[in-house]
């Protein structure tokens, strides 16, 4: 595996770690699965997990201070019950912020759409239900390319239902 990522070194893969949980996670508290942070700038898994956890400590910490339930999903997720997912992504980056870190250096995000569970087949599209409404294929493609655009995504997850080959 190393040869073919062209590396010589044996290295561990950097742990995408949930902070925020959503979907079938979280009784559908918010309608994305999951928001998770990558810790980047780690040298080391010790220091990876010490970035992670500074990150979870901090996104508790801001839910607090907004009022915000700390819930916690299947997954060990905070399940703050945001209206979507840019208020997650918003939240995510003002903990890691909080946590003295730098979105987009220091950590990364990655985010679970886990888009099936949110297809109607009956609707013929996808069950927004947290934010009220229905989207189209081509509406959660633009969701999603605004959540990289505004925010240090770097890996979308089950973006549309796992059958939604036209999408």
């Amino acid at each position: 595996i190393a040869e073919l990522a062209g590396t010589r070194e044996i290295t561990m893969p950097m742990p995408m770690v949930n902070i925020l949980s959503g979907g079938l996670h979280a009784g559908r508290g918010m309608d994305v699965q999951d928001f998770l942070v990558i810790p980047a700038a780690a040298q080391s898994i010790a220091e990876a997990i010490d970035l992670a956890g500074r990150v979870r400590s901090a996104a508790a910490r801001v839910m607090e201070r907004r009022g915000l339930p700390t819930l916690l999903a299947d997954e060990g997720g905070l399940s703050p019950g945001l209206p979507s997912g840019r208020e997650a992504l918003r939240l995510l980056a003002e903990s890691i912020d909080a946590a003295g870190l730098r979105p987009g250096a220091d950590v990364v995000i990655a985010i679970d759409v886990a888009a099936t569970a949110l297809w109607d087949r009956g609707a013929g599209a996808y069950r927004l239900a947290r934010e009220g409404r229905l989207a189209t294929s081509d509406e959660m493609i633009a969701m999603a390319e605004a959540w990289v655009r505004e925010f240090p995504v770097v890996s979308i997850e089950d973006a549309l239902d796992e059958e939604d080959w036209p999408g």
